[in-house]
């Protein structure tokens, strides 16, 4: 009866080990030779009844003992011959411990080389949009499952951005970007961390860091962007313009939040900083520069979305220069510089954002420093080049309330030598200025060319002094502008030669006009007085009896 038992219990000893190596090992067999084939079958299988693409695998991995799961040489592909979404090696670690905290969960998951792809096909489609279009909807809203992922790591990850709808292929690449997120949870409130790394074209970086909740959705942190290339943003917009943008770097630094609420999303963006430098354009095939800025300088952004609210505490342009001109048949360079066609595009999308956008905007104050224009006259001959520079601007307590005035003052130099100043108030709904103005030292003589065309008459000195309160409003619609001059000018050094036989016409040492009232609408214009100071006219009588003075007003009357 003894080795009965000891027998009995020996057996079951040995049964209950071979039981426990037996199901070891099939474990081990269905997690390392079942699952792989499953796991990459199913994949290939519901991507084309999900997705109406079909997605193809290199290779699937699965350790039973370390609950991992490895995708190698994953690709799906937008349309034929284009990839949307790839990567070389997903990496996903879970836990045991999901079953004790009724949520799934991962340790680890490492995605490496991911590649992604937003492109516009030569129909006009977007790939993205178009793979939207054939998931099937669900009705009704689902909650998320519960889930967490202790560690996200997405490494050397690339996006394309192209767009084929143009006669020429626009392709712009970044990367390789990092990702990391830390303790994301879809259990409501529970917030983990992010940390995003993307790399630029032509060296620059976004960098984005903060706190993530799943549910319900939200992001808080801080966006930096360092040395973003402006040129290569311009390239989506080029074909449109026959100018180039030749230059400019820009970084910015701003607070945000995001959140998902009934109504839809919110943004919240603040403390904002942005900063432009060496910033310009040229013209097409021709040596001229259209407009160069040192820097432009914002701080102190603030936005408010969807309840459009824009703000900020200083906006400085430093150091900008513009070119103009007027061809000889008086077609203006905005003409030359933008076709009508894009005219007709940029009016179509201006008129689309004003329907849609009704924000609300507050600057605290806006600068210009240092900055300087030259514009060409070429329907004159010869052609006529002014000159601004030294020009300077300050308004302040800028509001987009209907009906408010800001202050402003500014001043510059003009045509080399002139100088002119201007403090007041300016408004643009409606349209409203009232401002001390005063000018000193303007050289009338630059300005022969246009006299010509009025009188036979040549201007050969003349310089201009004036100072008033100009006053002029556009209430909008059909009502005309409204302008009033209130003040005074000065011309001294007059000389003004007659051009049908050249002589001496008119000259004064100095004239005086105080006490100016002129209006636009009605026209009239009253002078309380007018000072002459050595005057000359000087009358010939020709050899065949002509009168100078009477042949100048009869050319007048022409």
């Amino acid at each position: 009866m003894k080795l009965v038992t000891e027998w009995f219990r020996s057996w079951r000893l040995v049964s209950w080990r071979s039981a426990v190596i037996a199901a070891v090992v099939l474990y081990a067999l269905i997690g390392f030779f079942v699952v792989p084939p499953i796991v990459k079958g199913q994949i290939e299988k519901q991507s084309l009844a999900f997705l109406k693409r079909q997605a193809t695998v290199e290779k699937v991995r699965c350790n039973p003992f370390t609950l991992s799961l490895t995708i190698e040489g994953f690709s799906l592909p937008d349309r034929p011959g284009s990839v949307l979404l790839a990567w070389d090696r997903l990496y996903a670690n879970a836990q045991a411990s999901s079953l004790f905290r009724w949520a799934l969960t991962l340790k680890e998951l490492r995605i490496e080389n991911p590649h992604a792809a937003l492109r516009r096909f030569e129909d006009g489609k977007v790939n993205l949009l178009e793979l939207m279009q054939d998931v099937p909807r669900r009705e009704g809203k689902r909650s998320l499952p519960r889930a967490l992922l202790q560690h996200v790591a997405v490494v050397d990850g690339s996006i394309d951005l192209e767009d084929r709808q143009r006669p020429e292929t626009i392709r712009w690449e970044l990367g390789p970007s990092q990702l990391e997120l830390v303790d994301i949870c879809t259990i409501p409130n529970r917030e983990g961390s992010n940390d995003v790394v993307i790399g630029l074209p032509n060296g620059g970086t976004v960098k984005a860091n903060g706190t993530v909740v799943v549910e319900p959705l939200g992001l808080k942190g801080r966006l930096d962007i360092a040395a973003l290339h402006l040129p290569n943003a311009w390239r989506w917009v080029e074909h449109m313009f026959e100018f180039d943008m030749t230059s400019g770097k820009m970084d910015v630094g701003v607070d945000y939040k995001v959140g998902l609420d009934e109504d839809g999303p919110h943004l919240v963006v603040d403390n904002a900083d942005i900063r432009i430098t060496d910033f310009g354009f040229r013209w097409d095939g021709h040596d001229i520069d259209l407009l160069r800025v040192d820097g432009i300088t914002i701080v102190g952004g603030h936005l408010e979305w969807p309840e459009q609210k824009l703000a900020a505490g200083s906006i400085v342009i430093e150091g900008a220069t513009a070119f103009a001109w007027i061809e000889a048949d008086g077609t203006p360079s905005w003409n030359v510089l933008v076709p009508e066609e894009s005219k007709e595009q940029i009016a179509e999308a201006y008129q689309t954002l004003e329907k849609r956008i009704h924000a609300s905007a507050q600057v605290g104050r806006f600068e210009l420093r240092d900055a300087g224009a030259e514009f060409e006259d070429r329907s004159v001959s010869p052609p006529i080049r002014f000159k601004a520079h030294d020009v300077d601007l300050v308004v302040t307590d800028i509001t987009t309330g209907h009906g408010t005035t800001w202050p402003f003052e500014g001043s510059g130099t003009f045509a080399e030598s002139a100088r002119g100043t201007a403090k007041g108030t300016v408004g643009a709904s409606p349209v409203v200025l009232e401002a001390q103005i005063g000018l000193e030292n303007l050289d009338l003589a630059k300005y022969q060319p246009y006299l010509a065309k009025l009188a036979p008459v040549e201007l050969k000195a003349g310089v201009l002094r004036a100072s008033g309160t100009v006053r002029a409003s556009l209430p909008g619609g059909a009502e005309p502008l409204q302008a009033a001059y209130q003040g005074g000018f000065e011309v001294t050094g007059l000389d003004l030669d007659e051009t049908l036989t050249g002589d001496t016409l008119l000259g004064w040492g100095d004239l005086k006009v105080d006490g100016i009232d002129a209006r636009l609408q009605p026209m009239s214009a009253d002078v309380r007085e007018v000072y002459i100071d050595n005057a000359g006219l000087k009358i010939t009588v020709a050899e065949n009896g002509t009168i100078n003075l009477l042949e100048f007003m009869k050319a007048l009357d022409t």
